[in-house]
């Protein structure tokens, strides 16, 4: 949802106002964001684990699990990356340019469903299958938006390819804290978020090239082809994904 607000929202500033104010809000928005954190009493009251700044340079990725979680994460961010590109180009090409709005807050709503859903459940499935499990479906979630014709369509059709995001995220964090090695967890969870953000920059880059030079069908044909390679990686590096496996 937030990678869907905040492109609408700088847009609309920049619409209204100018660039420099999307910028201005955006610099507050961060510093209010870490003073309201680093001013909580859960921040104030942590202290360092014993066992931190123990694993040498590479730090958390030490752990295999760790490294495993961060090259699947950047196909995912690839892909969310250039069908957030796609959207635009889909409506301005059926004559309705401010509908792209309501189909990429669809596509966000479908992975808010999807997240409410995954936690609703106890999961009897090991947590690593369940992983890789959703990411092998992942790459089917983005096939359904080709058959679009219309911008009524793509409002439903969008639906499959948002449900697996919050999914696969929250069980990549919930692997990260059984995979992390001690005093490296916090750590641990920035990599893939790291991993997240420089998929999705390169994918809103070539999603960009794609439209230009193809249409916005390339963009979702090129987010099902990398989600698949990303699954293809998660299958072949699944046994590093157990909590039982050696870190190194």
């Amino acid at each position: 949802m937030l990678f869907t607000a905040g492109p609408l929202l700088s847009a609309a500033i920049v619409a209204a106002i100018s660039p420099i104010a999307a910028l201005a809000l955006s610099a507050v928005c961060v510093l209010t964001g870490t003073g309201l954190f680093v001013t909580r009493r859960p921040s104030r009251d942590w202290t360092p684990d014993p066992l931190a700044g123990t694993h040498g340079a590479i730090g958390a990725l030490r752990s295999s699990g760790v490294r495993t979680l961060v090259l699947a994460t950047l196909p995912a961010g690839f892909c969310f990356g250039v069908v957030e590109i796609s959207m635009p180009a889909f409506a301005s090409g059926h004559g309705a340019p401010a509908w792209a709005g309501v189909i990429l807050s669809t596509w966000a709503g479908a992975s808010a469903v999807g997240g409410l859903l995954y936690g609703s459940r106890a999961w009897r499935t090991p947590l690593s299958s369940l992983y890789v499990r959703l990411a092998l479906v992942l790459p089917l979630g983005f096939l359904p938006a080709l058959l679009a014709g219309s911008v009524a369509t793509m409002v439903v059709l969008i639906i499959p390819a948002g449900l697996l995001i919050a999914p696969l995220g929250a069980a990549g964090n919930q692997l990260v804290s059984d995979l992390a090695p001690p005093g490296a967890v916090t750590e641990a969870y920035a990599w893939p978020v790291t991993a997240l953000i420089l998929g999705f920059s390169v994918g809103t880059s070539l999603g960009g090239t794609l439209v230009e030079r193809l249409d916005w069908r390339a963009c979702f044909l090129a987010a099902s082809g990398v989600a698949l390679l990303g699954g293809a990686l998660v299958v072949a590096r699944r046994r590093t994904l157990r909590a039982d496996v050696s870190p190194v």
